[in-house]
């Protein structure tokens, strides 16, 4: 509750903020004020926190809308939410081991805020900031064998902090084509559960440091 209390306040504060720098610009400064929507995709692998084995080629699903207030050509506001993905499957059926099979599924979800200062040159917009925010995770694995099953279950909660730098380039006042390198801290408190075939429901508690380093393509469609 404390954590959605302090989004909730965080929220106005960036809205008031928002407001006021609105308010305070010019008829004519206000011109250069852009507002829109942007959708980005992650293009280098992304792995569910406990996993960092996981292959690229795994099928995966990492998405973004963001809400970019570009102010005066100079700072850049952007509210965001992600969604991340990731399912896999394994079976063997090697005679010399024990067959098995091995599931594994999990999300990753992201709510927050990046503030950014922007560099204008020609059709081409640099921006160069931080973005904080909420973190969810999920997964979920099962393996069963004829002499074994196990069933895992994790879930997490925690925040991140990402520097960013990245670029779009304007083919015209109402679209744009960016890339960006997120350089992605975050930390999560865990809940485990651990199953087995004659054993109780085991329940482990843990915290969780990770750093991800991402490149995301972004395209964004400016109304004003």
């Amino acid at each position: 509750m404390k954590k959605i209390n302090l989004i909730v306040i965080l929220s106005f504060l960036i809205l008031g903020f928002t407001s006021s720098l609105y308010s305070q610009e010019s008829s004519a400064d206000k011109k250069t004020i852009k507002i829109g929507i942007g959708i980005s995709s992650a293009f280098s692998s992304i792995s569910v926190y406990q996993y960092p084995s996981l292959n690229s080629d795994q099928p995966q699903l990492n998405t973004a809308v963001s809400i970019p207030m570009i102010f005066s050509s100079v700072y850049k506001l952007e509210p965001y939410v992600s969604y991340t993905s990731v399912k896999s499957e394994t079976k063997s059926d090697n005679p010399n081991l024990s067959n098995y099979n091995y599931d594994f599924k999990g999300h990753y979800i992201s709510v927050g805020m990046g503030i950014f200062y922007v560099k204008e040159i020609e059709k081409t917009k640099l921006h160069f900031g931080v973005r904080g925010g909420y973190l969810s995770t999920y997964t979920e694995s099962k393996m069963t064998s004829l002499s074994y099953n196990s069933y895992y279950e994790d879930k997490g909660t925690g925040f991140l902090i990402t520097p960013i730098i990245g670029g779009e380039y304007f083919f015209s006042d109402y679209f744009s084509l960016g890339g960006e390198v997120h350089f992605e801290w975050s930390h999560l408190n865990i809940d485990q559960i651990d199953k087995y075939d004659y054993n109780n429901e085991e329940y482990y508690t843990s915290s969780l440091n990770r750093l991800n380093t991402l490149g995301i393509i972004v395209v964004r469609f400016y109304f004003l």
